[in-house]
């Protein structure tokens, strides 16, 4: 493994590593999005919470509202610090390094489990959180072959 990163080099390494992430970060996203502002699964949700509550139907609207823009706003947060992350990446900052060590790992591990837990309800989903666990370990394998780089 160490071979073909070496054959690849620094740069081009982090080029594609930040092509990875990026789309990982967009397909999750997406995936989020799509899953918890879709008003069938999500008035349910709504409806058992307003009860537990003793809210009325005329309140679910605006649950439902506050749920979609604090969603937004999460995901936007996240993208917002992955971005920054990735240019300090690119810039050979020691910690957005380590954060991207620790969200390739982790990502490598959990996107396949996610894809397990997604199959039966949407299989192309699936596929795509494997194929992204794939992605993430050679993100993994490669900043372990190109750690932070000390500047001579």
């Amino acid at each position: 493994m160490r071979k073909f990163f070496d054959k690849m080099g620094l740069s081009k390494f982090r080029n594609n590593s930040t092509v990875f992430f990026i789309f990982a970060d967009i397909w999750t996203f997406y995936y989020i999005y799509k899953k918890f502002t879709n008003k069938e699964n999500i008035d349910q949700l709504i409806e058992i919470a307003a009860k537990g509550q003793g809210l009325d139907s005329a309140h679910l609207e605006g649950l439902y509202t506050l749920m979609t823009q604090s969603l937004i706003m999460l995901l936007g947060l996240a993208a917002l610090i992955h971005i920054v992350n990735y240019v300090l990446y690119n810039k050979n900052k020691k910690a957005a390094i380590a954060y991207l060590k620790l969200y390739a790992w982790s990502a490598a591990l959990l996107f396949p489990l996610w894809g397990f837990s997604v199959f039966a309800d949407s299989p192309p989903a699936a596929i795509i959180f494997v194929a992204l666990g794939g992605l993430m370990a050679f993100n993994a394998f490669g900043l372990r072959v190109y750690p932070y780089q000390e500047k001579s």
